[in-house]
């Protein structure tokens, strides 16, 4: 190999090093820890557009009507269909919201509770007057429940609250 055909050899291995760092740096940047906006959803809405899911099956993964929904894709679909991007699991959607206490929930609140070794297990959407609606699991359909039976206060954690800005 010639001097100028090495030359142009380690130009273009060099040109490629660059390409790929750039790369790598753009992806850097998407894997970064994502902003959740709720922006100005009402309470109201929420639970309005969540009420129409009841009767809706169960499916792990699910976050449509069509195809059915789990507990924290309920709470993802129906915030989404507001323009609102939240976390999509029950775990993220826990820590991504103020917490709070039973007394302070509004309508549109979420509702966390444990039933597993997960710190977190399941999540519902506040609907006012003690009552909250979820997608309770395989072989269920989206219903309303009360947080005051036996069931569910023995395994609520606490109430939270997406802030505006996350």
């Amino acid at each position: 190999m010639t001097l100028a055909g090495a030359n142009d050899y380690l130009r273009s291995k060099l040109a490629m090093v660059i390409a790929v760092s750039l790369l790598a740096s753009m992806a850097g940047c998407a894997s970064s820890p994502e902003r959740y906006e709720v922006g100005q959803v009402d309470g109201s809405d929420i639970v309005r557009l969540a009420e129409a899911q009841i009767g809706r099956p169960y499916r792990y993964g699910g976050t449509t009507p069509t195809r059915g929904f789990d507990c924290s894709g309920l709470v993802y679909y129906v915030h989404s269909e507001f323009g609102a991007s939240v976390p999509r699991t029950a775990g993220e959607q826990y820590r991504y919201t103020t917490p709070l206490k039973k007394h302070e929930l509004r309508p549109g609140d979420l509702v966390f509770f444990r039933s597993g070794r997960a710190i977190v297990s399941h999540v519902g959407i506040y609907l006012g007057e003690n009552r909250f609606i979820h997608a309770p699991g395989s072989g269920r359909n989206v219903s309303v429940e009360r947080l005051d039976t036996p069931y569910w206060q023995d395994h609520y954690i606490r109430g939270g609250r997406f802030a505006k800005s996350i």
